[in-house]
């Protein structure tokens, strides 16, 4: 997103709905690589190992990148391609 010379105060607000928007399109690994932007510390006191474990068995659900190619496809008025995965047992 480019920056204006300017910034206003809704420009502001909009940029960070907009970053937030692509870093759950782009994934878990995107989200985690943020750290406490997303994966707040749950208590005050939590040791720097402690949290480090508790983001790494964080899981995002990966619905917002599906959403988000389903609206593509339909603005495009391409098809939907469904995947459905096999069972890991």
């Amino acid at each position: 997103m480019g920056t204006p010379s300017k910034k206003t105060n809704e420009w502001e607000v909009v940029s960070t709905q907009v970053k937030k928007c692509r870093d759950f399109v782009a994934g878990e690994s995107a989200v985690k690589g943020e750290g406490e932007t997303y994966l707040m510390k749950f208590d005050p006191t939590m040791m720097v190992d402690r949290y480090n474990l508790y983001k790494e068995e964080a899981q995002t659900v990966g619905l917002t990148s599906a959403f988000h190619e389903s609206l593509l496809g339909a603005l495009t008025r391409r098809q939907p391609t469904i995947t459905i995965p096999t069972a890991a047992y």
